[in-house]
């Protein structure tokens, strides 16, 4: 698990990734391949913690085919094409699936040992792993998703709004809050949520007619969420000028990080969007942060994704810059990954 662990920012579904590795030998000392026999306890497994169906095949997928890579890539010429697109065939061209099992045999042969893993036999799997994501293609890029008639009712009305509303589950909450758009106004609307004990799994950020749009599935951190009216007060001093993130502690009390944060540029050739896919162990007020420094280095957020899975979160922001040059966009990701927790800093 701990070498899974490190990996989580390497892969788009580190939660599907920390379970496959718990109980991918789930399957051994029941008689017969336990392959096969852990995929099928893979599958109950799944449907009783409540995974969607399409995550409970990955899973199952997962434990069924954990050696597919290891023994293809040692036992067979991983180089042929013909092995690489039998091998993609078997994993239904699904580029999830091999982006987790390349990550599966990493930590499971690292835990082996060192008879059993060796850089030679690393390389072999990373190089088999690479070969089968160049033939399924490239990954879906996110987009924004569209706002609903009463979000695009209140921008259309100008003026500032907070709405608190119930989630899909009993202590998840979807917070919409809306202002006229300017720079800085995402750092100051998550730093707002964060500063109530608010912790947000998942965003969405987006303008219209002029505002902000922004909403975010949040949980309070203890007992019942803040009073609306503190919300939009707390908002509207932030915009007013009142650091709300200075003050929140930087999680000193949390467990300690394992996987090293990553900042990858995309270019979106589709739609010429430049997007900053940001993966990360997450931190108290993370995403105001984030979104701060953006902010700070002239980046104007178009709108934004924001995911938490398990303790990792995955933000992808589609950004325009003041000065779009290969070494603007490094110094920006290096200052991003300077508040995002790493293994070298826990505490950042």
């Amino acid at each position: 698990m701990i070498g899974a662990a490190s990996l989580t920012t390497s892969v788009s579904r580190p939660d599907l990734l920390l379970l496959g590795a718990l109980i991918h030998d789930i399957g051994k000392g029941r008689g017969g391949d336990h392959s096969e026999i852990g995929a099928e306890i893979a599958v109950e497994i799944g449907k009783r913690l409540g995974l969607w169906p399409h995550d409970v095949e990955i899973l199952s997928a997962m434990v069924r085919y954990h050696l597919l890579l290891p023994s293809t890539a040692t036992r067979r010429d991983p180089t042929d094409p013909k092995i690489v697109e039998s091998v993609a065939d078997t994993l239904g061209r699904d580029r999830v699936l091999v982006e987790l099992l390349g990550a599966l045999a990493q930590a499971d042969g690292q835990a082996t040992g060192a008879a059993a893993w060796s850089d030679w036999k690393a390389s072999l799997i990373a190089g088999l792993t690479g070969r089968l994501l160049t033939l399924i293609g490239g990954a879906e890029l996110p987009e924004p998703e569209p706002l609903t008639a009463d979000q695009a009712a209140l921008a259309e009305e100008g003026g500032l709004h907070v709405r608190l509303e119930a989630g899909d589950g009993p202590t998840t909450y979807v917070a919409t809050l809306v202002a006229p758009d300017r720079p800085g106004l995402l750092s100051r609307m998550a730093g707002v949520l964060a500063a109530s004990g608010l912790t947000t799994h998942s965003a969405h950020v987006r303008s219209h007619a002029g505002h902000a749009v922004n909403s975010f599935v949040v949980m309070p951190a203890f007992g019942d969420p803040p009073d609306v009216q503190v919300l939009r007060q707390r908002l509207r001093k932030a915009l007013e000028g009142v650091d709300v993130v200075a003050g929140l502690a930087d999680g000193e009390d949390l467990p300690p990080v394992l996987a090293p944060p990553r900042a990858t540029w995309v270019e979106d050739s589709a739609c010429g969007s430049l997007l900053l896919e940001v993966r990360s162990a997450d931190r108290p007020a993370l995403l105001a942060r984030i979104s701060a420094v953006l902010e700070r280095a002239g980046a104007d957020v178009i709108w934004a994704t924001v995911t938490t899975l398990g303790s990792t979160v995955i933000d992808t922001f589609s950004v325009e810059l003041s000065r779009d040059t290969p070494g603007a966009r490094d110094e920006i990701a290096e200052a991003v990954l300077r508040v995002c927790p790493g293994p070298a800093h826990p505490a950042r």
